[in-house]
This record gives C-alpha cells, sequence and structure tokens, in this order.
C-alpha cells in the first residue's frame, strides 16, 4: 500500500514538473528572442532552469527576483514606451545568452549607451546593436563574463563624459582587440597612437560609435567556455523566476 502511494506521489509530481516547464516554455518565449540561435538556447534553458528552480531556496529566489526587477529598471531608465522597454528586454536577453555573460550587465550597458548617446539620436535598434557588437567584441578578446559587463559599463561613462579617454580607454584597450582595431581604423592611425588621441580627447563619442557599428563582423566570434555557460543557465533562471514572481508575487508574500 506504501509503495503504490509512493508510486502515485512520483507520478503526479513528474506530472507537474511537466506542466511547469510548458509554463516556462511559454513564459519564456513571451519574453522574446531577437536571434534565432539565442531563442534555441534559451528554450532549453529554461527546461532547465525549471527543473533547477524547484530545488532553490528562498533567499535564492529573491536573489534572482531582485536580479530580474533591478534589470527592468534599468531598461525602464534608458526606454520612453512600453512597446520600447519589451524590444530592449527582448534584446538584451538575447546579447547576454549569444554572449554568455551576466544580463544584467548588458542591460545596464545598454541603459548606459542609449542614454548616453541620446544627443546622437541613434534609434533603438542601433543601440541594441552597438551594445552587441561591443559585448561580443569584449567577450572574443577573451574576457570573463564578469569583466565584459564591466568593460561595456566602462565604455558607458566614456560615452557619457563625451569622449574615450584615462581609464576607460584603457581598459577597453586592454579587454577587446576588435575595438581597438577598430578604432584605430577609424582614426587611420596605430593602435599605439591610440592612447595620444584619447588624451587629446580626441575619441568622441560620434567617431567610436562609428567604429563600432563598422567593425568586422568576423572579428567577433568566438569559443564559449564553461564560465559562460553557467552564466547562460543564472540568465534563465533569472528571466524565468523573475517572470514568475511577476505574475503570483512570490517574494511579496514571502517578505510579507
Amino acid at each position: 500500500m506504501a509503495s503504490e502511494k509512493r508510486e502515485i506521489e512520483i507520478k503526479l509530481k513528474s506530472k507537474s514538473a511537466e506542466s511547469s516547464a510548458d509554463s516556462l516554455n511559454r513564459k519564456v518565449k513571451g519574453v522574446g528572442q531577437s536571434a534565432d540561435n539565442a531563442e534555441s538556447s534559451m528554450f532549453r534553458l529554461t527546461k532547465v532552469a525549471a527543473a533547477v528552480g524547484a530545488a532553490l531556496a528562498t533567499a535564492q529566489i529573491q536573489r534572482y527576483a531582485d536580479a530580474w526587477t533591478n534589470v527592468n529598471n534599468r531598461l525602464n531608465a534608458a526606454t520612453s514606451t512600453q512597446a520600447e522597454f519589451l524590444a530592449a528586454q527582448k534584446g538584451v536577453i538575447a546579447i547576454a545568452q549569444q554572449a554568455g555573460v551576466d544580463l544584467a550587465g548588458v542591460a545596464d550597458g545598454y541603459s548606459r549607451i542609449a542614454q548616453n548617446t541620446a544627443e546622437l539620436g541613434l534609434s533603438q535598434s542601433r543601440v541594441l546593436d552597438i551594445t552587441k557588437k561591443v559585448t561580443l567584441a569584449i567577450k572574443a578578446g577573451g574576457a570573463t563574463a564578469q569583466e565584459a559587463a564591466s568593460v561595456i559599463v566602462q565604455l558607458g561613462q566614456g560615452l557619457g563624459a563625451g569622449a574615450l579617454q584615462g581609464d576607460e580607454l584603457r581598459s577597453i584597450m586592454e579587454a577587446s582587440i576588435p575595438i581597438t582595431k577598430a578604432l584605430a581604423k577609424e582614426f587611420g592611425v596605430t593602435t599605439g597612437e591610440l592612447k595620444k588621441l584619447g588624451a587629446d580627447g580626441a575619441i568622441t563619442a560620434d567617431r567610436v560609435v562609428s567604429a563600432i557599428e563598422r567593425m568586422d563582423e568576423s572579428s567577433l566570434t568566438f569559443t564559449k567556455d564553461i564560465s559562460g555557460g553557467f552564466t547562460e543557465v543564472s540568465n534563465a533562471l533569472t528571466v524565468y523566476v523573475g517572470s514568475v514572481d511577476e505574475s503570483l508575487g512570490i517574494t511579496e508574500k514571502i517578505t510579507g
């Protein structure tokens, strides 16, 4: 009798897990992916996230939910309408998963680039394209997921200041050969001469944008490492837990 009861419980839990995974896939697809590869990757990872999510402790659930809230706060600060917000959300998720970098770092980078290039009148699609190329270029240079997020933020700061120079320029040159070469090509100088241009304040935001947009796509490829794979899973959990929390208000009930 006990064994029969245990078997029924296992079957019920199995069906519940399948139902949760199916529901999860619909939610994440609703968030959307702009790149086919990123969408396929996210679809697979959300099933992993559903399985792992069932074992998460309360504190871990709250951390993922908070991370999702922070991502959305950054995107809200850089968008004016709901349509723009959803497009930005869709874009940064796709970029983070394609590059295997932290979702919050990409969202912060997008937000900084969008706000700090407002005077240039860039469309949202151009801002997303710049964010994507910068992210991939930094990863192609061998940076870890954490380093990539940090450099993206520094680029945004440099653009906000009107020109790349000092620590921001040095960090970008050290982290990404593709970006360094693109900047040198834009100004018609050697990579070694870029520091002098930076010291003179000549590497202005509009020229940086031009250099990035003209970057050779072949220089943006790289092989993902194990760290990037774990980051993708973490991103998927952030989207999953955050989306479920938005619908059900789980953390409010926990903290309340």
